[in-house]
């Protein structure tokens, strides 16, 4: 159905394309490649990290219900990528995800940004990360390598 306007014609509908709104992000527990989830001491705040199957999927997945639903981490490098491990601190303010043969990313705000860390290998193979209660220290361990640890929210990290 069409309406004129000033011999203008326009759709009384929006097709589809506009209206269908966008998949949610999958369900990082049901992609076969995960390699670890964490949890804040509530349950409520969860990281996955997933890698990549096929080009696609890789990635942190966080969840702020518990896991009922799912979101990419904003900023973290996605799709192709191996993310190999993910910790929270126990209010889930600090997250952490390593990436095999990537970096470290960190959050300080829940999830809400990203940042890589800059003082350890950044591409290495990550195989594992440890997060304080506080998120204070942060340990990430490199696949026949050193383990690289911060005591300052990641802002710095030195081998151990």
């Amino acid at each position: 159905m069409f309406f004129s306007e000033s011999k203008k014609t326009y759709p009384s509908t929006l097709p589809s394309s506009l209206t269908t709104p966008p998949p949610p992000s999958p369900d990082p527990l049901s992609l076969p490649q995960r390699y670890s989830v964490a949890s804040s001491s509530d349950g409520t705040r969860l990281a996955a990290a997933a890698a990549s199957t096929g080009g696609t999927g890789g990635g942190l997945y966080l969840s702020s219900n518990g896991g009922a639903s799912w979101s990419l981490a904003p900023g973290v490098l996605t799709g192709s990528v191996n993310m190999q491990a993910a910790a929270l601190s126990s209010n889930g303010s600090v997250v952490v995800g390593a990436v095999n043969g990537g970096n470290v990313w960190i959050s300080t705000d829940s999830g809400a940004s990203f940042a890589p860390q800059t003082s350890a290998p950044t591409v290495a193979n990550y195989k594992s990360v440890a997060v304080s209660s506080t998120g204070q220290k942060i340990v990430a361990g490199v696949q026949n390598g050193n383990l690289w640890t911060s005591t300052d929210y990641g802002a710095t990290f030195a081998t151990t």
